[in-house]
């Protein structure tokens, strides 16, 4: 694989043309002041300085030259804000004040799956908003840690066209073009076309592959009829082909020892009594294929798997997407105080995602998922005001309908035969720990499976939100949603059409792998809440506004249906139902404009409560006393977050511009639900105590009138918990290995701008090369701890053109 500088042509998805030398204003002084930022996180355009919400917000020329190309880049700009790849990149995990399960918006669209979010690229941009804190009256369900919203650039009233073209290490050539074309005066067209590739940075020791890979294919067409100056409307229709692979490597392999008071399972009937066994993970070891950190951890000491290296013999492809969106936006001003708008989301999505949970020669563990899907959302909005109040009122409604074909390749060669299972159960091992009641140590579990299901769901949600302007200064917001959903799952049956999991772990089936012949066993949910919202603003002066809110956020509740063997191998279903979740926020919050309009300085200090927290965990057979190989949610526990949030930005002069974002982080567990493997001095999942980001940028120009900019970044992240599953807190499973250590990432970029029509930037991110973990997976059943590994250090060069 080529790591150095590519030629070959094509570039970056984000970026907007012309150079952004001028993010501010004149003060009356004369002197440069920050520019007033619009946003619409409450449904109706406002000045960011005016919102009693914790926002942060990023223009697309900001975006560009920070360097933050892809989603997550742009979430990890923002304090407090974490997205993890989850077991594999193909699931995303958005954490905000250590609270997960983070909305994601586009065009103030929810995007419904998360599979491979944050490594998708991202159309020309006008605008993104990280709102933190439970948007649930807004927003609705699934936005308990807040809400991430990208908004597009609408289509121009004149012709306009800019290329954009990069090349860099791991063989990137990034290509991006988009068209404003005009049609009339009233209707106007946009095309947008991005691709995006770059090689894996993850080298295999076996094959001659690498993974982490990245083939993003983007299209997007845009219309807007604008047949008069009180109605719009916008219809969008894009297709977005994704294919990459996991760069996941193994960092530990744990060893529980000899048996003792801190090793095996606690036996759920006689709680006083600890049940041992010899970990699966250990089983190759048994019969003499070598296993173990020496052979398979990435940069063991002497170990024969070097830096940025696994195993791995899998050829790929790992994640597969193919989705198509349709968006129609209509707003329509009835009155000059009365407006009405109509959100209509279309979409169908394809999707293959292999986890290899253990990348190397042995096929001990890995999943692998055909999803066939389709949904559409429905929201109508009337916003208004009338003397001194100010409303939205709205009604949203949506259905999801999800075929799911699951395959799971577990301890392969012992399950097709290559190694003898038998050789295992009478290893001098396994003989020497069998416990007292006569259960066999050695089990072969996790079992292999080959199963589909459907999930469809559907809901509807009023909500609405008033402010009353109680002086010139003082004011009162607020809001009420009531959200009502329907969840039926089934078991698909397999038909003579049913493409079937294949012989070689992680290979796509050949067919229609969700061709099912019927569904049986339905199993139905039915879930309502309320959640409100208050937020009481002052605005002492034009420049300064305090405020005090509370809002609430939900996710639904749901029942978790196992299948489980008992002594006699007969299957026996278990339900395990769960409550719905809830969030509840208070916060104080400042906005301020200082030392004559150069200074931006805004501040919130939270307290949230978290109750009836929903985990994925691990429970135990209560017939055998071995843990499932599964994940099963539950209601596991309440728990307490609270912090602080900083964002500065200051502008010395016309030429220099320093921006300093900071969030400390302060969790815990206030309450264990019974059963749950958590403790009270258990941490949270992605959530470290501090972050911070510090930028600085000069915006010049040479003698001959070349205008330039240099930029720098760096983002600083403290050590934290990469996992809420309740077991892998534990010690006695991971010896607290399961964590991520602190680490910073530094950019820098650097644009020069000859001519009008005509720019080249020159680039580097993470240039200090930190290898960090932003995802994986462990579980007390597997001992292995398998980690995403982040993107090392890149650089390149990229060139703009604009025709006007």
């Amino acid at each position: 694989m080529s790591r150095g500088l590519s030629l070959w042509g094509p570039v970056v998805a984000l970026s907007v043309a012309g150079l952004p030398v001028g993010t501010y204003a004149q003060s009356n002084s004369g002197a440069s002041a920050l520019e007033e930022i619009v946003v619409t996180a409450r449904r109706r355009e406002e000045n960011l300085q005016e919102v009693p919400v914790s926002i942060q917000a990023f223009s697309g020329n900001e975006l560009e030259l920070r360097g933050l190309e892809r989603v997550e880049d742009v979430v990890a700009a923002a304090p407090n804000v974490m997205v993890s790849a989850g077991p594999s990149t193909a699931f995303n995990t958005f954490a905000m004040r250590g609270i997960p399960r983070a909305g994601f918006f586009v065009d103030d669209v929810w995007q419904q799956s998360s599979i491979s979010l944050s490594q998708r690229s991202v159309m020309e941009l006008d605008r993104v908003e990280v709102l933190r804190g439970p948007q649930g009256t807004l927003y609705g369900r699934d936005t308990t840690g807040g809400a991430i919203r990208l908004y597009t650039k609408l289509p121009a009233d004149t012709f306009g066209v800019r290329a954009h073209a990069t090349v860099g290490n791991y063989s990137r050539r990034d290509l991006a073009l988009f068209a404003d074309l005009p049609i009339s005066e009233t209707l106007k067209s946009k095309i947008s076309i991005t691709s995006s590739e770059r090689d894996g940075y993850i080298d295999s020791i076996t094959i001659d592959n690498s993974y982490g890979d990245i083939d993003d294919q983007h299209v997007r067409g845009d219309l807007l009829w604008t047949p008069s100056e009180t109605f719009s409307a916008r219809l969008s229709i894009e297709d977005i082909q994704f294919e990459g692979t996991q760069a996941n490597v193994i960092r530990t392999i744990f060893d529980p020892g000899e048996p003792g008071i801190d090793a095996g399972f606690v036996d759920p009937v006689d709680p006083g009594r600890t049940i041992f066994w010899v970990p699966n993970s250990q089983y190759y070891q048994l019969v003499g294929v070598p296993f173990n950190c020496h052979t398979d951890c990435m940069d063991f000491p002497g170990g024969l798997v070097g830096d940025m290296e696994n195993r791995s013999d899998f050829e790929g492809p790992g994640i597969i997407i193919d989705l198509q969106n349709f968006n129609l936006d209509l707003n329509w001003d009835i009155t000059d105080s009365i407006s009405v708008r109509s959100l209509s989301h279309y979409h169908e999505q394809w999707s293959w995602d292999y986890n290899n949970f253990v990348p190397s020669t042995v096929h001990y563990f890995s999943q692998g998922s055909v999803r066939d899907r389709d949904g559409w959302t429905q929201e109508i909005q009337f916003t208004g005001d009338h003397d001194r109040f100010n409303w939205v009122v709205g009604l949203y409604g949506w259905e999801e309908n999800l075929d799911n074909h699951f395959m799971r390749w577990a301890l392969w060669e012992f399950a097709t035969g290559e190694l003898d299972f038998n050789d295992v159960t009478n290893s001098p091992e396994c003989q020497s720990w069998n416990p007292a009641s006569g259960l066999a140590p050695c089990i072969q579990v996790p079992p292999s499976q080959d199963s589909a299901t459907r999930e469809e769901e559907e809901g509807y949600a009023f909500f609405g939100e008033l402010t009353y302007h109680v002086t010139d200064q003082f004011s009162v917001t607020f809001g009420a949603r009531y959200h009502d959903q329907k969840n039926v799952d089934y078991t698909a049956v397999f038909g003579p059409q049913t493409a079937l999991r294949t012989d070689i772990p992680g290979r796509l089936p050949g067919g229609d792998a969700t061709a099912f012949a019927g569904l049986i066993d339905p199993l139905e949910a039915k879930f309502d809440q309320d959640t409100y919202r208050l937020a009481l603003t002052y605005q002492w002066n034009d420049d300064i506004m305090t405020y005090f809110g509370f809002s609430q956020g939900y996710n639904a509740g749901g029942i978790s249906r196992v299948q489980i063997f008992d002594l006699d191998n007969n299957a026996i279903v278990f339900d395990f139902p769960y409550e719905p979740e809830q969030i509840d926020n208070y916060e104080l919050g400042l906005r301020s404009d200082l030392l004559d309009g150069t200074l931006r300085l805004n501040a919130t200090v939270f307290f949230t409560e978290w109750d009836q927290i929903q985990l994925d965990g691990t429970v135990v057979n209560p017939f055998t006393g071995v843990v499932l190989p599964t994940f099963v949610r539950t209601n596991a526990a309440a728990a307490e977050a609270k912090g602080l949030e900083v964002e500065a930005t200051w502008l010395p002069n016309a030429n220099w511009q320093f921006d300093l974002d900071f969030g400390i982080l302060d969790t815990g567990y206030t309450d264990i639900a019974e059963g749950s493997e958590l403790t009270l001095d258990a941490p949270f999942g992605m959530a470290p105590e501090l972050q911070y980001s510090f930028g600085g940028q000069y915006n010049g120009a040479f003698s001959g009138g070349t205008e330039y900019v240099l930029r720098l970044d760096y983002m600083w992240t403290d050590g934290y918990n990469r996992t809420y599953v309740p077991g892998d807190h534990s010690t006695r499973y991971t010896g607290g290995k399961y964590e991520q250590p602190s680490f910073g990432l530094l950019n820098a970029r650097v644009t020069f701008r000859p001519a009008d029509n005509w720019e080249v930037s020159v680039f580097g991110t993470n240039l200090t090369d930190e290898r960090y973990t932003d995802g994986g997976f462990m579980s007390p059943l597997l001992q292995v701890d398998d980690g995403t590994i982040g993107r090392p250090r890149e650089y390149g060069v990229t060139v703009r053109f604009e025709w006007e």
